[in-house]
């Protein structure tokens, strides 16, 4: 099921994200990726992503050769199943009264100055879910306070949707660990490594059969381990388990799991 969103600016987008989360569509640990041109940055959970957007203007400064806008993508679970949010996000071109004032005012007062607000378009949600849920309140609220204007149906799939792609269980060196606070033990745990991507041969082939073609040349991995341990237990080697792949209309989803 797709629903077009109707959201212009970055305010709208984050009402959208305060809104999944009151109707019951968020988890604990959403992911996303904001990409511009060949440079991703990956986070978890819905609170970076809204200081992310927040930092727009010095990531797109930081850049050696920005892009004048940045392709959002969101996923996370709800209802049994998975959703994606799509959006492209760029900044707005100041007006010539603007620029003008710009050129002629000093440099501390142009560092000084409010950021140009952020412009989203092509912003939409698509859910897979297990089957047709007899109680779709959620997702009728979720359309009446910020779909587009025509209907949206449920579209019965023909095809699996999820697909397995076993690994070799090769040990893997992580180049990070990502790690969560447990509030009820008081703990940090890992719960997922970055891994150099040792499979992508390039970007027609890869190393491994049944490697997704989505995964090709992404140069590392955020996998997900699929047994937690504390971080002051490390264990004495990890290895990649496989690759759990699902569709969305926009997007194809894939889980790299680990264990150890």
């Amino acid at each position: 099921m797709d629903i077009p969103i109707q959201a212009h600016t970055a305010d709208d987008l984050l009402r959208l994200i305060h809104g999944l989360d009151e109707l019951g569509l968020a988890s604990a640990r959403p992911t996303w990726a904001l990409q511009q041109n060949d440079i991703s940055w990956f986070g978890i959970g819905a609170g970076e992503l809204i200081q992310a957007l927040d930092d727009a203007q010095q990531r797109m400064a930081e850049s050696a050769a920005p892009h004048h806008s940045e392709q959002l993508v969101y996923c996370d679970t709800a209802l049994g199943g998975l959703y994606t949010l799509t959006a492209i996000i760029a900044a707005a071109e100041p007006s010539p009264a603007r620029q003008q004032a710009d050129e002629c005012a000093p440099s501390s007062s142009q560092r000084n100055r409010t950021p140009a607000p952020l412009l989203v378009s092509q912003c939409q949600l698509s859910f897979q879910l297990p089957g047709t849920p007899l109680d779709a309140t959620a997702l009728r609220h979720l359309h009446d306070r910020f779909g587009a204007t025509h209907n949206v149906y449920f579209r019965h799939l023909d095809i699996t949707a999820i697909k397995i792609s076993w690994l070799d269980q090769q040990p893997v060196d992580p180049l990070a660990t990502i790690v969560e606070h447990d509030s009820v033990t008081g703990q940090d745990f890992v719960v997922g490594l970055v891994v150099h991507d040792h499979y992508s041969a390039n970007g027609k082939h890869a190393v491994l059969e049944g490697w997704p073609l989505e995964l090709q040349d992404s140069g590392f991995l955020v996998c997900a381990l699929a047994d937690h341990h504390p971080v002051t237990r490390p264990p004495e080697r990890y290895w990649l388990e496989a690759v759990h792949t699902a569709h969305t209309s926009d997007l194809a989803v894939a889980t790299v799991r680990a264990r150890w």
